[in-house]
């Protein structure tokens, strides 16, 4: 069985169903924040934003490849996503109790850009233009409460600091709403968070991509820097030069250079979770989302050079299942590995159905797999 087809078995026989069953809130509405490690639906009062909105992203890109019950899933959790933590000047909440009551008011980047992401396949699995007038009224509160002269604030340190990961999904969510509607609007932007990228984000001399910065985006040193996150601006800046006729072959190479280089574990093969800039090991434990972005990467790189490298491939498909999630309930996965290989998660997060997902449908798309 060749790897888009594993995980395409996978993916429809096994997770969609779990996530589908124990994932939602029967009760309440929207998403469950996580599942118990033997897979059962957990209780806890929480719902993040980010969590129910991609699992609105999932379900509308699963109901684009056959998932029957996924549009349906999808709208459900708008629904309740809608009518709880929909904010009067546009845009939503952070986080909502189970029931739906409101949690933390707060307009984040980071939040928004999921949600902008799930309108944009919402609108591929049902056609409604409904959900890029939603999409366009949260952008806009986006760009009136948070914009600045270059980017984003932030929430922490009072907006005084720059972040690369909201302004990374940012993008994310802006080339879906231009692959969804093929709108100016979205393109534009996009083309200024690229722009940010290059002269704020990436280090050209060392092919690093730095995560803190201060108020006038002037690199944090000390701050530890995310294999992972190269390896999905690998495929961000791909999709890009794809959609929009731009060209970063340079930065899409360092970034993966430096990620394959220095972000992987000399034992396992496994991406770690941070590094120093020199390659010190900062935290020597692997998350289950660098390496679905990981396989992403490596599937932008073969698709731009017209040349899969399927065993390359093979190793990190074979390095999920056998590490992350044929050790887990069916469907289910488990979510971080300590040094030495071993889990001890007290919870599944629902969050990681995106990454996973996200990954498995590019393998898909650019091999064929999709039937």
């Amino acid at each position: 069985m060749t790897p888009a087809a594993r995980t395409r078995q996978w993916m429809f026989d096994h997770a969609l169903p779990l996530w589908a069953e124990e994932g939602v809130d029967h009760e309440h509405g929207g998403f469950a924040e996580r599942l118990t490690p033997d897979g059962r639906f957990d209780p806890i009062d929480l719902k993040r934003l980010r969590g129910q909105a991609r699992q609105i992203y999932a379900f509308s890109h699963a109901a684009t490849l056959g998932f029957e019950p996924g549009a349906a899933l999808a709208l459900q959790g708008l629904e309740f996503v809608e009518r709880h933590a929909a904010l009067a000047g546009g845009g939503w909440a952070r986080a909502l109790g189970r029931d739906g009551r409101v949690l933390d008011t707060a307009l984040d980047l980071y939040d928004q850009a999921c949600m902008l992401l799930a309108l944009a396949w919402l609108k591929q699995a049902t056609g409604e233009t409904a959900a890029i007038r939603l999409a366009e009224r949260g952008f806009e509160a986006v760009k009136h409460r948070l914009g600045r002269a270059e980017g984003y604030r932030a929430l922490e340190a009072g907006g005084n600091l720059g972040l690369q990961n909201p302004h990374m999904h940012w993008l994310e969510a802006m080339l879906a709403l231009h692959a969804a509607t093929g709108d100016k609007l979205w393109a534009d932007e996009a083309r200024a968070m690229l722009r940010l990228f290059r002269e704020r984000l990436f280090d050209p001399v060392t092919g690093a991509l730095a995560e803190r910065f201060d108020a006038a985006w002037a690199r944090d040193p000390t701050a530890a820097l995310e294999p992972g996150h190269h390896f999905e601006w690998v495929w961000l800046l791909t999709t890009a030069d794809r959609l929009l006729g731009t060209d970063h072959f340079g930065q899409i190479r360092g970034l993966f250079v430096f990620a394959a280089e220095r972000g992987l574990s000399p034992a396992t093969g496994l991406v770690w979770d941070e590094i120093g800039a020199d390659g010190a090991v900062r935290s020597a434990s692997h998350r289950l989302w660098p390496q679905s972005e990981r396989l992403k990467a490596y599937v932008a790189v073969g698709e731009r050079a017209g040349n899969l490298d399927q065993p390359a491939i093979g190793r990190v498909v074979d390095g999920l299942f056998d590490r992350f999630l044929d050790p887990a309930p069916s469907g289910g996965w488990r979510d971080r590995l300590d040094v030495h290989g071993d889990a001890h998660d007290a919870f599944m997060p629902a969050s990681s159905l995106y990454h996973l997902f996200s990954g498995f449908s590019e393998l898909w798309r650019v091999t064929g797999e999709v039937g």
